[in-house]
Parts: structure tokens; C-alpha cells; sequence
């Protein structure tokens, strides 16, 4: 096989099973990734250098060609490429996509600059000259003397994860001196904006993929255990840069620029769900074991960096109805992301328990993230708030006596888990568990009078128990009053 026939093949009007059998002849279906000949041809045609000046048009003009590759292929030949090929082929259609809804942004924006609309800095023009000359560095020599700003819109294959990381690359720089938050926040939400543009404009080519062709859609996802296009490591970076920069910039814009403070704050969140979607598909993509509960620890980490500076920020909004709208949106976050430490702070800032109680009846967390409910109750036993521990709504009963039980309990907590364990149960109507419960407290109490009172609650939780005494007790309970009268005899004769 040369991978000349497999291009000569592949751009003649054979389509379907046809087309199969003749990739077949020519072992056309061997080969990873790009070394396959088919994903070296979609390649091919991604890269092809342009023959007129409307970077737009030549887009276009590709994403056709590129369409009419894939129904080509179709179901006949699908099935018979591997995973990584598969990915080439469809992320060859997203990246072009991509690339389509960039360069109109940077169109519009070169509009609104010749008529005098726009001033100052440039950052996406900046980033595409920047994401273009790296991407030339890797080309034969017929690139690498080209203009990188038509590198960048010609080798999409090659650009257009050099543009999440010149992204990443300029966010980075921003915040860092005072004096010129404003601009600096201008240049990151332009960024952002490009990222953004981007990525909707790769999900919106994917979305229509999916419908197109699902079960090979479904099988470059599910053969690979590496995040998709659009949720990939330079994503998540250039995502997270851009999160870190408003981060940075938000104490600057209070002193500097109050006017853009809830600006700041309305960025920090469209990306941090965007950054946290991202991360969390990336988990998914993970093969299970190690490399997935790595990923999470990563995800997790990050989920409670940003949604802690998001939560700091609305709270810091001077503007009530601003505060409660980004607090609001702040939960919904939360709750899809189970950031437990979020929930609880928002409730205590906002005295909004009884919406709390809500979330921690729906909220059961996953396999990586325990419910909502453990975290509250061992984050209230923390913080030495028994008694709004002991308080929590009728609906957490069992769970409570559960987590009050001494299974998991650490050796530190478990006197500590006694005690309350028998006020929960006292609380609930619970006597008979009361009773025994205090029949252990007593045996590990050291000071005789602690010890003395535990016993005499045992014995009055035991004849609760008992509605019909003293006519009638069952052996239970007439063994826990005999037990705790001998030990009440014993530390009378022993005083």
C-alpha cells in the first residue's frame, strides 16, 4: 500500500461499500492514529494551504470537503477503523469548525477597529500571530516561511492546540502589575471570548457528528481512555489560566476599576464551569483505578480553589441583587460538581439551612464523593456544633444514628461519638438504644461521678423503655436496670 493510491482512492466519487472493499485491497485500515493512511488524508485535506485570500471562504470550502469525506466513509468503513483514527477523523472536522468561528470573531473585530470602535490591545490577534509561528516551527520548510497568521487559519491540526496554549501563555501574564486592571481584565475577557467561540464552535460541529454518525461517534469516545477535543489537557489549562487571571485581578479591579467587579465575577464563573465540566469529563475518559482517582483528586482540588474565590467574590458584591444572583448560580455549581464545602459556606453566609437540608436529602455524591449528608454532620462534629448536630431535621435520623455508630469512627472520635450517640437516640425515642449505649459509656468513663451518672441514665432510659412498668419489662430491659444497679452498688461500696 502507498498512501498515494489510499488519496487518489479516497478523492474519486467511490463512497460506501465500495470504498471499503478497495481501502481493504490496499490495507488502508491498518495503523494508528495518523499513521493511518485514512487519518493521514483527512490531514491532508485539514492543511491544505489556501489558493485565494479570503481565510474564511478557504475554511469553508474545507469543512465541505472534509463533510463529504466522512459520509463517504460512512458505515461501510467506520467499523473497520480503529478508536485513535476514528478521533482524527471527526476532531479534523471540529478543529476547522473552530478555526470558521474564530476567524469571524477576528473579522469582526478588525471591523470595529477601522472604524475607530475599538483601542488598545488585540489579545486574540496577538494569540493567533503567536499560535501560528509555533505551529510553523514543526513544518517543512514550504511553512515555515509563511505569514503566521496564514499558518494559523491553513494546519488546523497543528494550530488550533497552539491556540489553547498561546491562551494560556497571555492569561498568564495578566494581573500582575498593579495600575492597569482595567486593560488587563479587557485582554482576558477578549480571551476568554476566543476560547470561547472556539470550543462552542468544535461542540457545535461534534453535536452534529453525534447525530450523523452515533455508533462511530460512540466508538472513538469509548476506545480511548484520553479526554475528547474540546476537554483536553491544553483546554483545562488555558481554562484554568484564564480562571487564575481573574482571580488575580479581582482585588485590582476594587481598588482600580470598581465599575468591573461584578464583570470579574461573571468571567470567573462562565469559566470555572466551563474549566470543571472540562475536568470532570476528563475523569470520565480515565481508565478506571489509579489514573482516575488521580484525575479526580485534580478535579476536586480545583472545584474548591474556584468555587472558593467565586463564593469569596459574590459575597464581596456591593449590589444586593448581583450578590444573590451569583450566589445562586454559585449552588447550581455546587450541586452538579458536589462541592460539599461551597454548600455549607453559602448556607452559613446566607442563613439559607433549610435549603441545605434540601440539598443534603438529594445529594448522595457518587463513587468518588461520599453524600452531602456525611459531610455535614462530621464537618458539624469538627467544629463542635453539637447541638445543631443533634438538631438537624427528622429526615436524618438513621442516617445520624449511623454516623454516630463507632464503625468509622476514629479512636479520637469515638467517645466523643458515644455521648452524642445517646442524646441523638434519647431525641428520637429511641430508649432502648439509649440504655445501651449508656451502659458503654459508663464502663469507659474513669471518673467515678461521671461514671455514676451515665449508670443512672441507663437505668431511667431502660423503665422508659418500657410504657407498661411495673407491671410488665421486657428481659432486655430488665437486664439493663439489674446491670446498672450492681455497678451503682459496687461504686456505693467502693466510695
Amino acid at each position: 500500500m502507498s498512501a498515494q493510491e489510499v488519496f487518489e482512492l479516497l478523492q474519486s466519487p467511490c463512497s460506501g461499500t465500495q470504498l471499503a472493499k478497495q481501502l481493504e485491497t490496499l490495507n488502508a485500515f491498518k495503523g494508528l492514529g495518523r499513521e493511518n493512511a485514512v487519518a493521514a488524508y483527512s490531514k491532508h485535506v485539514c492543511d491544505r494551504w489556501p489558493k485565494a485570500h479570503d481565510v474564511l471562504s478557504h475554511l469553508e470550502g474545507k469543512l465541505q470537503d472534509h463533510e463529504h469525506l466522512l459520509h463517504s466513509l460512512g458505515s461501510a468503513v467506520f467499523p473497520k477503523l480503529h478508536a485513535s483514527v476514528l478521533r482524527c477523523l471527526f476532531e479534523d472536522s471540529q478543529r476547522l469548525r473552530a478555526l470558521m468561528d474564530v476567524r469571524e470573531l477576528e473579522s469582526k473585530q478588525e471591523e470595529q477597529r477601522a472604524h475607530g470602535d475599538g483601542e488598545g490591545r488585540f489579545p486574540l490577534q496577538e494569540v493567533v500571530l503567536a499560535a501560528g509561528q509555533a505551529a510553523a516551527q514543526y513544518m517543512p520548510t514550504a511553512g515555515a516561511d509563511r505569514d503566521p497568521h496564514e499558518v494559523f487559519y491553513a494546519c488546523p491540526t497543528a494550530t488550533v492546540e497552539q491556540l489553547f496554549k498561546q491562551v494560556a501563555a497571555a492569561a498568564g501574564a495578566a494581573g500582575r502589575q498593579p495600575g492597569q486592571a482595567a486593560s488587563d481584565f479587557e485582554a482576558v475577557a477578549q480571551l476568554s471570548k476566543a476560547l470561547q467561540v472556539a470550543l462552542s464552535g468544535a461542540l457545535a460541529q461534534r453535536a452534529s457528528q453525534q447525530q450523523l454518525f452515533p455508533a462511530a461517534i460512540n466508538a472513538a469516545v469509548a476506545g480511548l481512555n484520553d479526554p475528547e477535543l474540546t476537554t483536553s489537557s491544553d483546554v483545562c489549562a488555558a481554562l484554568q489560566a484564564l480562571a487564575e487571571a481573574c482571580c488575580r485581578l479581582h482585588p485590582l479591579l476594587v481598588l482600580e476599576a470598581p465599575r468591573l467587579q461584578y464583570d470579574g465575577v461573571l468571567l470567573l464563573s462562565d469559566l470555572a464551569d466551563r474549566l470543571l465540566n472540562a475536568c470532570a469529563a476528563s475523569v470520565t475518559a480515565a481508565p478506571p483505578g489509579q489514573q482516575r482517582l488521580a484525575r479526580h483528586f485534580e478535579y476536586a482540588a480545583l472545584r474548591d480553589h474556584f468555587l472558593g474565590q467565586l463564593l469569596g467574590q459574590a459575597l464581596s458584591l456591593r449590589q444586593e441583587d448581583e450578590a444573590e444572583h451569583q450566589i445562586r448560580r454559585l449552588q447550581g455549581l455546587a450541586e452538579a460538581h458536589l462541592a460539599y464545602k461551597q454548600l455549607f459556606e453559602v448556607a452559613e453566609a446566607t442563613s439559607s439551612w433549610d435549603q441545605l437540608w434540601q440539598q443534603m436529602q438529594q445529594l448522595r455524591g457518587d463513587s468518588f464523593t461520599e453524600p452531602l449528608a456525611s459531610y455535614v454532620f462530621e464537618r458539624l462534629l469538627k467544629e463542635g456544633r453539637h447541638a445543631m448536630l443533634l438538631d438537624l431535621p427528622q429526615p436524618f435520623d438513621g442516617a445520624l444514628q449511623s454516623f454516630l455508630s463507632e464503625e468509622d469512627a476514629s479512636e479520637h472520635d469515638v467517645p466523643l461519638r458515644r455521648q452524642l450517640r445517646w442524646l441523638h437516640e434519647l431525641r428520637t425515642g429511641d430508649y432502648t438504644g439509649a440504655s445501651q449505649t449508656l451502659a458503654q459509656v459508663a464502663v469507659h468513663e474513669q471518673h467515678s461521678g461521671a461514671r455514676q451518672r451515665a449508670l443512672a441514665l441507663q437505668k431511667l432510659s431502660a423503665l422508659a423503655a418500657c410504657p407498661l412498668w411495673p407491671l410488665a419489662m421486657p428481659g432486655d430491659e430488665q437486664a439493663s436496670v439489674a446491670q446498672a444497679d450492681e455497678a451503682l452498688d459496687q461504686l456505693h461500696a467502693a466510695a
